[in-house]
């Protein structure tokens, strides 16, 4: 709330949450930021686009996809487990390792990226519970 004390002023009124295009649940995430819970706020906004819908419609003027971008920065450098692979995969994306498997990615629909997302693996939950 010290970056975006405006969050405060959200009466509820839902309007955000009624235009997001994503059905993001846009007043529980504010809610979530402003009782400082960051790390479920950027859970709960993690699909926004940033296109801005929910601060047009705002009677509080609350610029929503801030306050969403900022709780997913924060969580993302302060909050999550680090993959301890994190500064040897660098360097592979700095060597181009990647670089065939992205341009097949850039090939997909969208049907097919988001499977693609929904069945990742991400190192850091494997380190977790014991994997690599």
């Amino acid at each position: 709330m010290e970056i975006y004390p405006e969050i405060a002023r959200c009466v509820s009124c839902n309007t955000c949450t009624k235009s997001c295009p994503q059905d993001i649940e846009v007043m529980k995430y504010i809610q979530r930021a402003v009782r400082g819970d960051i790390s479920k706020c950027a859970e709960i906004s993690f699909d926004c686009i940033q296109c801005g819908l929910c601060a047009m419609r705002c009677p509080a003027d609350i610029k929503h996809y801030h306050v969403s971008q900022l709780a997913r920065r924060l969580r993302g450098k302060y909050l999550d487990t680090k993959s301890k692979n994190l500064a040897s995969r660098l360097k592979e994306i700095e060597n181009r390792k990647y670089d065939s498997e992205i341009e097949k990615i850039i090939k997909l629909n969208k049907n097919e990226i988001m499977d693609l997302y929904k069945n990742r693996k991400i190192e850091a939950e494997e380190e977790g519970k014991g994997g690599d």
